[in-house]
């Protein structure tokens, strides 16, 4: 293929106009009964999607999916005291594991709604939610106009697409995470890059359209690390299409866009910032999980999702990738669809290698999959004879069904089950823990404490007394410094020797901090129980402690 050919307007070739000879096919019922079916399938399950979002935005419920705790935690500190980023070596050993803007995003509109940080948690859960039912919408946006504009699919296609863009968003797009921002960012990324192919040709305008899709791009790295894959594989495609001024451009407004936000948060927050987003990720790499969390080879049922969500996207999208090449030649927008599709399912694969990921790593990747399958289909450019075609979009529709009914099944179930579990007992009775130490003890400010406590047994301790936590993020800590060596501890040890962290929470069983093996040791030797609630042990540090008398309440 020569070079003129790849450097052709998209807007010649990749979006052909309809014949005037064409002739006009009045709609029908009954030749339309299978993509109607579809449609309001798809729109029944939107609308008990939303239900379920709207009803966990509201939960009591601590952690959705995902330890909403640090998050919520990162959004208190910036709020409390400016800084989002602390050196996590020193007091109070915080890690804020994820690059800025959603921390922002949600601290901002909880100063404008005149939420404490100390006192209205549920508040930040409740704004941190709702936020994200929004950039998911905006996300369901950005599909229908590429289904629209690009694929020039009817609406009703475009319509189906954008619902289930929005259905079969993962618990970490439900919780307060910045997930869904980053996934959001992306798709519109792609969305304006598509947009340039389209005007590729004219001129300064259609560069400043490459510029934006760079930027949004860009701003997903900012939004979470993941985003990293964005800027390459918008470049990698002007690379592969040898579009060289275009390619300039891009590497030119990506290096200045990316390192104008990288100087601007060296400079708020110095060697923190690089220690907490990019240390607070080094989780190290292990296949073994990725078969037992990806793949769920542990949770049988679950299973079937799997199979739905990534083992079957997966494989349709390397069969229109590469039937006729679609991905090495073609129209711009489908060869583009193709690439980024792939490039978006390699990183996931390899990033989700990582200790900690999850199947939402390949939401943008299925996304992209999804707009495949459709410009493949519905699009102008068809890759299937006509007989083909009309099998294939027969399976297509009741895949999705499928795929919709058994998403809105799950969604569901844990909607059932995050509000049955609302204000559960370990709920109550870490609140009492609080009162316990604010009444009784007298709390000073200054004075620390050190939940020693697995995520599954928090229930927002460190949110609730965010004023006097040290290790808030225990896991990130644990991954970040265990297997890798990231982070130095020593102070908090030495904190714990010297009474600087006044009062240490354990449950029963003891949780098995690995950072300090001898934790134990020093309990024994310097911390006294004086109470218990529940299975929750408080230990006062005592100078002394054999000549303490412990006051146990139960």
């Amino acid at each position: 293929m020569s070079q003129t050919l790849l450097l052709e307007p998209v807007s010649k070739r990749s979006v052909p106009a309809k014949s005037q000879n064409t002739p006009t096919r009045q709609f029908s019922f009954r030749s339309h009964a299978g993509l109607l079916l579809v449609t309001g399938c798809a729109l029944q399950c939107l609308v008990i999607t939303l239900g379920v979002r709207v009803a966990l935005a509201g939960s009591y419920t601590t952690d959705l999916v995902g330890l909403e705790t640090n998050v919520i935690y990162s959004i208190q500190n910036l709020l409390a005291n400016g800084k989002l980023y602390n050196n996590p070596g020193l007091v109070p050993f915080s890690i804020t594991q994820y690059t800025p803007l959603y921390y922002y995003i949600c601290a901002a509109i909880a100063k404008l709604t005149i939420v404490n940080p100390f006192t209205d948690i549920h508040q930040l859960y409740v704004i941190g939610r709702t936020v994200n039912i929004f950039i998911n919408a905006f996300t369901s946006v950005a599909v229908f106009l590429i289904v629209r504009r690009f694929i020039q699919a009817n609406y009703a296609v475009a319509a189906i697409a954008s619902f289930t863009a929005f259905i079969v968003q993962y618990g970490h797009d439900y919780a307060v995470r910045p997930d869904s921002l980053h996934d959001a960012l992306a798709v519109w990324a792609v969305f304006v890059m598509l947009l340039y192919l389209e005007k590729r040709g004219e001129g300064n305008y259609s560069f400043s359209i490459l510029a934006s899709a760079i930027g949004l791009s860009v701003l997903a790295i900012f939004a979470k690390q993941s985003g990293i894959q964005m800027p390459l594989i918008l470049g990698g495609f002007l690379l592969v299409t040898a579009d060289w001024r275009g390619l300039t451009i891009a590497i030119g407004t990506g290096i200045v866009t990316c390192g104008l936000l990288l100087l601007l948060f060296m400079q708020l927050y110095g060697d923190a910032f690089l220690q907490n987003v990019v240390g607070g990720v080094a989780n190290g790499i292990s296949v073994k999980e990725y078969v037992r969390v990806i793949l769920k080879a542990d949770v049988p049922r679950d299973i079937p999702l799997v199979i739905l969500k990534l083992i079957i996207p997966t494989g349709i999208a390397l069969y229109f990738s590469f039937k006729e090449w679609l991905v090495l030649k073609g129209p711009l927008v489908g060869r583009f669809l193709a690439f980024a599709t792939l490039g978006t399912i390699g990183f996931a694969t390899l990033t989700a290698l990582k200790v900690g990921s999850t199947m939402q790593y390949y939401y943008v990747a299925q996304v992209l999959t999804m707009l495949l399958v459709i410009y493949s289909l519905w699009g102008n450019h068809k890759i299937f004879k006509v007989k083909q075609l009309s099998k294939a979009k027969k399976l297509a529709g009741g895949f999705l069904l499928a795929l919709l009914l058994l998403q809105v099944s799950e969604n569901v179930r844990n909607v059932k089950y995050n509000l049955a579990t609302d204000w559960k007992p370990e709920t109550k009775d870490v609140m009492r823990l609080q009162q316990f130490l604010e009444q009784e003890e007298k709390l000073q400010p200054g004075e620390l404490l050190f939940a020693n406590v697995a995520a599954a047994d928090r229930e927002g301790i460190n949110n609730f007394m965010y004023r006097h936590a040290v290790v808030p993020q225990l896991e990130i800590m644990e991954f970040s410094t265990g297997p890798l060596s990231v982070f130095g501890y020593s102070q908090l040890e030495q904190q714990l020797h010297n009474g600087t962290i006044k009062y240490l929470i354990e449950t029963e069983p003891a949780y098995e901090f690995t950072i300090l093996p001898n934790l134990q040791t020093i309990k024994q030797r310097y911390y006294t129980l004086i109470m218990r609630v529940g299975n929750y042990r408080v230990y006062r540090y005592q100078a002394n402690p054999g000549s303490y008398k412990a006051h146990l309440s139960h």
